[in-house]
């Protein structure tokens, strides 16, 4: 990764109290291998805006098709949770089973302290139907422990909403990213399918990286072709094409920059020149 590439990301995201230069070079060849510079930066807003480390593989980035995809270990949703400090593992999770002997679903539990110091038991239950992948080596091993693990996240989310809403783990993602269908109330019809919370969070933190005009502009592009200035209600089939322009403009941004900075350069070297001949 180049050291212009570095500066952005440390000037747009913030990031040089949390990684160095070595860090995210590191993390552009290992976690992030194949990513390019726009999805290093997201990625790495997501790391410090959940105080994930990926080093300790509690956050990933993982290619899915044209696109990348974040993903959280169970250790990392448990390590946001215990940052609470009202967090206690619960029992050993229990499971249910179909009239055939088969898996059927998984329940997990975690305590959480009350505002009042008392403590309560959370559960959160996954159904095998939905949320095994199908055709996966990992899954067919161990059932019972990949069940399990969605499970916990589904407790933990609800135990502790402030602090996990949106994140997923990795065993559930398939089922955290199955487009949510609204109906119509008037005709119970299919309406409109909208982004995912993790295309949603993708968008936002691209335009983090905007300055403000460009981030206004990019706003009324996105009233006039989408009918909103709301990230949540873009239409799942507009993704794509939204991301790919943000992506242009932040190019175009850092080309711009790029500019600046050699002409500030040559304008110095002159100076630097001309004082030298008087």
């Amino acid at each position: 990764m180049n050291n212009l590439a570095i500066r952005e990301v440390e000037k747009n995201s913030g990031l040089l109290k949390d990684f160095s230069h070595e860090q995210i070079d590191l993390i552009k060849q290992t976690v992030c291998k194949g990513a390019s510079d726009a999805e290093l930066q997201f990625f790495l807003c997501v790391c410090v805006k959940t105080g994930l480390d990926p080093f300790m593989k509690q956050i990933y980035s993982i290619p899915r098709g044209p696109q990348r995809t974040i993903q959280v270990s169970i250790d990392g949703s448990r390590s946001i949770a215990d940052r609470t400090n009202k967090y206690m593992p619960g029992k050993k999770p229990s499971y249910a089973y179909n009239n055939k002997g088969e898996l059927f679903s998984a329940t997990a539990y975690v305590k959480k302290m009350a505002s009042d110091g008392s403590w309560h038991e959370v559960e959160g239950e996954a159904l095998f139907t939905e949320y095994n992948p199908g055709n996966n080596p990992i899954w067919k091993k161990m059932p019972h422990t990949m069940l399990a693990k969605c499970a916990e996240a589904i407790a933990l989310r609800k135990a502790f909403p402030s602090h996990l809403a949106g994140i997923y783990a990795k065993e559930e993602l398939h089922q955290a990213e199955i487009e949510e269908v609204q109906l119509d109330e008037k005709t119970s019809d299919v309406k409109q399918l909208y982004i995912t919370k993790t295309q949603a969070l993708e968008i936002n933190s691209c335009m983090e990286m905007l300055d403000a005009e460009t981030k206004e502009n990019f706003l009324g592009y996105l009233e006039r072709k989408c009918k909103t200035r709301k990230i949540d209600l873009i239409p799942e089939k507009e993704f794509d094409h939204i991301i790919r322009l943000l992506q242009v403009r932040l190019e175009a941004g850092k080309k711009a920059k790029e500019k600046e900075q050699a002409k500030e350069e040559l304008h110095a070297t002159v100076d630097n020149m001309i004082g030298e001949t008087e």
